[in-house]
């Protein structure tokens, strides 16, 4: 029988973990046994009150903050969360952006914010959390 995340001391980090999807991802591996980082940028505070209530349930939990268009700031996320828990073990990247515009109001500068947040960001945050593991 396999060990559960919980007796292993696996630890998550759900990126846009506050609110939407990130939020379902956040209480599901927290009620499997996670310990679960909660990454939010603008909605740091809905990432504490889901800490509070993923410790209520007795789970463990964090919540950080960070713009992961800012490399620096993404890898030294994924750092601290390594240094609160002592590992990383997951990473479930939810942080994405979408501002639908018909196609004649669409500008360069909303594909390039995109693309920035979408796959730049996630590249970063997969890269730098890959090494950790390993």
């Amino acid at each position: 029988m396999s060990e559960s995340a919980s007796e292993l001391g696996q630890v998550v980090l759900v990126t846009g973990g506050a609110k939407r999807v990130g939020k379902t991802v956040s209480l599901n591996l927290a009620g499997r046994g996670y310990r679960v980082a909660i990454h939010a940028n603008t909605s740091l505070d809905s990432a504490k009150e889901l800490v509070e209530q993923i410790e209520n349930n007795g789970g463990e939990a964090m919540a950080i903050g960070a713009d992961l268009t800012d490399e620096s700031a993404a890898r030294k996320m994924i750092d601290d969360v390594a240094e609160h828990f002592g590992q990383l073990d997951v990473l479930v990247h939810c942080a994405a952006i979408w501002s639908p515009k018909p196609l004649e109001d669409a500008k360069a500068e909303d594909v390039r914010r995109n693309f920035d947040i979408n796959s730049v960001a996630s590249f970063i945050c997969t890269q730098h959390a890959g090494l950790i593991m390993c």
